[in-house]
């Protein structure tokens, strides 16, 4: 990982690193400042033994009884005898004596919370000690330095224990935002879909409430009120379909998914409203007979469609949207197998939407799910030109691997995937798109707020004013237009 993926990966996972360096902090705060101190004071003896004319050499002899004395000092016994020593204030501290012997030396180390009843304890037990070796003993106990009170305590020791406990958590902030930034490479489904699958990704769209709840109808709202991201992210995949459809000399885009419910008739239904946007006359075609669901996006009831192809005047089907350029054909009511209906009623509805003088019309046909569905190898044959639509957070790549193949053995061209319902932060983040948060203030129907006029100020705009802006920045009014104003199929 190079330096300036390392400082994106912390400034994007800035909160879990931050939780990783706490961990490693707020230990090393606790041992290092809560423990109550501890104080160290040591005596030191020498030993000295008396050589024998026939016995071992001085060095030999005191390296026999040097463990012999040290095992004597720490006795629990010469310990009790030692208290008598001890200033009876100083008595009851608790301190620990230990002894260790090094060639000829031998050191009392005694520790405690009490520097002076550290010190005298230690003082107690090497008196003691000199004083109960035997005068005839060949091993003589001399003191060398007497224990003092300490002036400092020997633990804890804070600044060194906070100075590891940072280092080690700043170590362990890097590694942990390093691994965020893995696991949330792991979920970016479109990072996935472009290095596994080799395919192209013609758009992401941002995961917003008014989506979420089903409620909305997603036309008006397009034309009306809904997020800039949302408006903005239809726009992406109008430009890159588009570009697309322009090499190939095509006109009909084929949207589907792999299993149900992943969102392919909203995309369906922005990607038509972005290119009736740049005034491509275009129609919306509900070929889903099972779950139809165009009429709910363009904000109509459920009325005669695809599947009253032969029964009614193909013109009649096509219904105006309000939206200029933009017009939509409803799935109908099947009376029979969806598949049979589909296979004689969608080749007729293509001749009539792209023929004459309406050829080169752009047709977005909303597909049923390529997983159990027979018809939808039907309706991909019709339209040809295929974009596969994704749930960011259910699919799983060998389901999309596998609806790719389908797709392809049935002959159609793939134009690309689209990632649908990303996280909105996440689609911010790659897009630079700002955020759209509800402010008070009048609609403007470009997805923002006007200001809330100052007090005494006019409540409306100049009207040349307000309708030069809309029809700069809009493709139509929110508001249906009337009857003599509304775009007509030709041949209708």
């Amino acid at each position: 990982m190079e330096l300036h993926e390392l400082r994106a990966a912390l400034r994007r996972n800035w909160i879990v690193a931050a939780l990783a360096f706490l961990v490693c902090l707020v230990p090393g705060v606790l041992f290092g400042v809560l423990p109550a101190e501890t104080y160290a004071a040591r005596a030191r003896l020498a030993v000295e033994s008396t050589p024998r004319a026939d016995g071992p050499t001085p060095v030999q002899q005191t390296n026999f009884l040097i463990p012999a004395a040290v095992a004597k000092i720490e006795s629990r016994s010469l310990r009790e005898r030692a208290a008598v020593d001890v200033p009876a204030d100083l008595r009851r501290a608790a301190v620990a004596i230990t002894v260790s012997a090094d060639g000829g030396v031998i050191d009392v180390r005694g520790e405690g919370r009490r520097p002076a009843a550290v010190a005298a304890w230690v003082n107690a037990v090497t008196t003691r000690a000199i004083a109960e070796t035997p005068a005839d003993s060949p091993l003589r106990l001399v003191l060398v330095d007497e224990a003092r009170p300490p002036r400092a305590a020997t633990a804890p020791k804070p600044v060194p224990i906070l100075f590891s406990a940072a280092v080690m958590g700043l170590i362990a902030a890097v590694f942990a935002a390093i691994a965020a930034a893995r696991v949330r490479a792991s979920f970016d489904r479109s990072r996935l879909v472009r290095e596994r699958l080799g395919t192209s990704v013609l758009g992401e769209i941002p995961s917003v409430r008014g989506l979420r709840s089903g409620r909305q109808a997603l036309l008006p709202w397009l034309a009306g009120d809904a997020p800039p991201e949302l408006a903005e992210a239809f726009t992406a995949l109008r430009t890159n379909a588009e570009f697309r459809l322009a090499r190939l000399d095509a006109a009909t885009v084929v949207v589907t998914s792999y299993q149900p419910a992943a969102g392919k008739s909203t995309v369906s239904a922005g990607l038509a409203w972005a290119m009736a946007a740049i005034g491509h006359d275009t129609v919306l075609l509900d070929a889903d007979l099972r779950r139809p669901s165009v009429h709910d996006k363009v904000g109509s009831a459920l009325g005669a469609g695809l599947a009253d192809m032969g029964r009614v005047d193909p013109a009649a089907l096509v219904q105006p949207t309000g939206i200029a350029h933009l017009a939509f054909v409803a799935a109908g009511q099947p009376d029979g197998p969806p598949a049979d209906i589909v296979a004689h009623a969608l080749p007729r509805a293509l001749d009539h939407l792209d023929s004459g003088e309406r050829r080169m019309r752009r047709i977005v046909i909303d597909a049923p799910p390529v997983a159990g569905v027979p018809e939808t190898s039907l309706v991909v044959a019709a339209g040809r030109h295929v974009i596969l639509v994704l749930d960011a957070k259910t699919v799983e790549l060998p389901e999309l691997a596998e609806a790719m193949a389908r797709l392809q053995d049935e002959g159609a061209v793939i134009l690309g995937v689209v990632v649908n319902r990303v996280r909105s932060r996440a689609f911010r983040r790659r897009t630079g798109s700002a955020s759209s948060p509800r402010r008070p203030g009048r609609s403007t129907g470009t997805g923002r707020r006007a200001p809330t006029p100052a007090p005494g100020a006019p409540d409306t705009e100049p009207a040349p004013a307000l309708l030069a802006r809309r029809s700069a920045l809009v493709p139509s009014s929110p508001q249906p237009a009337p009857p003599s104003a509304r775009w007509r199929p030709a041949g209708s």
